[in-house]
């Protein structure tokens, strides 16, 4: 069960960049909701009432939330602060198991097995796993 007063306690408190950065990734047109001059609690009341009317809305709002790089958005950082802050994100994101791709995760660990002087390039779109994939070839 989603919880509307810890997401719109969550709301409120985010920058205004990342409070852009949610709106666009949750597809969210700006001009829908009141503009970044008005109170954050009253733009956070609208967008919860906007996806109070979508099936999963508050689901997909509690995820985009809970992003890693959701935190850092309009922050600013120097030096050292940029690197532990690149190795947090990427931690958490390789973290995340991969699931679900036996028949990849067998044939990857057969070439990685014949291959061990070989190069292997993964591509892919952002979110297909390639992280969690690299996790697990460190792991295994």
């Amino acid at each position: 069960m989603v919880n509307q007063d810890q997401l719109f306690e969550h709301l409120k408190g985010l920058n205004l960049a990342q409070f852009e950065e949610v709106l666009f990734r949750l597809d969210i047109d700006p001009a829908i909701i009141p503009s970044s001059f008005a109170e954050q609690s009253i733009r956070a009341i609208q967008v919860i009432r906007l996806l109070k009317q979508e099936k999963e809305g508050l689901k997909c709002l509690k995820k985009t939330l809970a992003e890693p790089a959701i935190s850092i958005v309009g922050k600013q950082y120097t030096g050292y602060e940029i690197e532990a802050q690149v190795k947090q994100i990427v931690g958490e994101y390789i973290q995340q198991p991969l699931e679900g791709r036996e028949a990849e995760k067998r044939r990857l660990d057969e070439f990685v097995r014949n291959n061990s002087r070989g190069v292997l390039l993964v591509t892919g779109a952002a979110g297909f796993g390639k992280s969690a994939l690299l996790s697990h070839i460190k792991s295994g």
